[in-house]
């Protein structure tokens, strides 16, 4: 399927929906089902471009440790899924006899700072080749690149793309605030239906017995359940707006929690450096190649941020932390590291900071989501005993 069939094919289905419970059938629960929608397909889209991103990024990284072109890896993921349009460019580019990385970054191409450094690394070796074969890599350094790719594992047993296993809980706690989000709008929905359609049959039938309840319309109000209906909107909204990490271009503040998704990707720079420091670049460097290659624009001026405060003075464990990298705890552990140990603790560093950030998500989910549906219920409840009273002081006057 193309990607712009595919995309005609989302709008047409958003569209039919938006009629169908806009237009033909207004209602609330028609609202809630088109929110779902919307969801459901950003949920999937956003899945399916970091699978992607991942699958392209370990794809390059073998071809060029065993030798490769990386004309034939573009050239492959040019035919279809997210990256097709960025890969097509990338692979006409190579074509051309582009530098790598320089063609990478005017492609757009998700490029991350680990293949980025491993790319490199074989380009310093002298064999940068040109025109279709400008990707094709050196395999007598294939030696080096398997001891590297050793050197690389992280001594907690993690990596970039075993640390996403993890992340199978967040799949969990989507579900959970999925369910808030339906629970919420349920009741809201009949409550609603309640109050429009059932409270004035029974103020009708309370007058037609001579008898007029004080605060009757008070008894219905939808206060309640709109506002724990925007407050599960709200946990929504912050949780997705934490996982982007900024907010029209602008960092969020540090002191905000970090989200699994955000620190994964701070996690892929941390792990990017320590294969430079491994690969005997400064970070300075590293640094430079990350700004080069970046495709977001809130990431590369945290880049350029970095690389001028080392050419101000400052140590790079600093820059690394005042961009938001790295924990203020972690400063003076890695400014101290020996050489041989540097790389290693980026990476300790990285993989700690996404399972605290799994934790701590999964911690504060567990006290939140029963507190947030004890307050549905308490929600519930109380309609339902306004109704069950009002009902049962009808049957009083009837008998």
């Amino acid at each position: 399927m193309s990607p712009t069939f595919r995309v005609i094919l989302w709008f047409g289905l958003l569209a039919v929906t938006l009629v169908i419970f806009g237009i033909l059938l207004p209602s609330f629960l028609g609202l809630v089902v088109t929110m779902l929608l919307v969801f459901a397909v950003s949920d999937f889209l956003v899945r399916r471009n970091r699978t992607t991103i991942d699958a392209f990024n370990s794809v390059l990284k073998t071809v060029v440790n065993h030798g490769g072109d990386l004309t034939s890896v573009a050239v492959s993921f040019s035919k279809s899924g997210p990256l097709s349009s960025q890969a097509y460019e990338y692979a006409r580019r190579l074509m051309m006899g582009q530098d790598p990385l320089e063609a990478a970054a005017r492609s757009k191409i998700p490029l991350q700072l680990s293949t980025a450094v491993v790319m490199q690394t074989k380009l310093d070796g002298g064999d940068a080749g040109d025109g279709a074969s400008a990707g094709k890599t050196n395999t007598s350094q294939i030696s080096r690149g398997k001891s590297n790719a050793a050197a690389r594992e992280s001594p907690t047993g993690f990596n970039p793309n075993s640390l996403r296993s993890i992340g199978i809980n967040s799949v969990s706690i989507q579900g959970r605030m999925l369910y808030l989000f339906v629970a919420a709008s349920m009741t809201l929905s009949v409550m609603g239906f309640i109050k429009t359609f059932i409270a004035p049959t029974l103020q009708d039938m309370f007058r037609t017995f001579g008898v007029d309840l004080d605060g009757f319309d008070q008894r219905f109000s939808l206060t309640p359940a709109l506002m724990v209906y925007l407050l599960i909107v709200g946990l929504i909204l912050a949780f997705t707006l934490l996982s982007r990490g900024s907010l029209l271009g602008m960092n969020l503040p540090h002191w905000l929690p970090t989200m699994p998704r955000l620190a994964i990707r701070k996690s892929e720079l941390l792990h990017g450096l320590a294969d430079a420091v491994d690969a005997g670049w400064p970070l300075g460097r590293a640094l430079a190649v990350a700004h080069t290659i970046s495709i977001s624009q809130p990431e590369r001026y945290r880049l350029q941020q970095m690389m001028e405060w080392i050419e101000q003075g400052r140590s790079a464990a600093e820059a690394i932390h005042r961009a938001g990298y790295l924990p203020s705890k972690d400063v003076g552990w890695i400014e101290q590291a020996p050489a041989g140990r540097l790389a290693s603790m980026l990476r300790m560093v990285g993989d700690r900071r996404v399972r605290d950030a799994h934790f701590n998500l999964a911690w504060t989910i567990n006290l939140v989501f029963p507190a947030l549906i004890l307050l549905v219920a308490a929600v519930v409840t109380y309609c339902s005993v306004e109704v069950l009273s009002l009902l049962y002081q009808l049957i009083g006057f009837v008998t």
